[in-house]
């Protein structure tokens, strides 16, 4: 099953970045369970989506990543909304 939220992510063949999260999500997942100024710690955190969410809610974020593609993906998108 894959989404359609409009800030799907492309590799640079074109292809979706599989497995990536609707950030509305996070408002029923990890908004309930923080408070502003958390850590939350992502291990596999993709393209960056709960880090995005974390930056609009006020929570501090670590994000791990081993595919380099999708780490540097991460980091222009996140580096984009700071």
């Amino acid at each position: 099953m894959t989404t359609t939220a409009k800030e799907r992510v492309k590799k640079s063949d074109g292809h979706l970045v599989r497995w990536q999260k609707p950030i509305k999500l996070f408002d029923r997942i990890v908004a309930p369970f923080t408070d502003e100024h958390d850590m939350i710690i992502d291990p596999f955190m993709g393209v960056g989506s709960l880090g995005e969410w974390c930056i609009n809610n006020n929570r501090n974020y670590v994000g791990i990543e081993y595919d380099k593609e999708v780490f540097d993906l991460a980091e222009n998108r996140l580096n984009k909304v700071l």
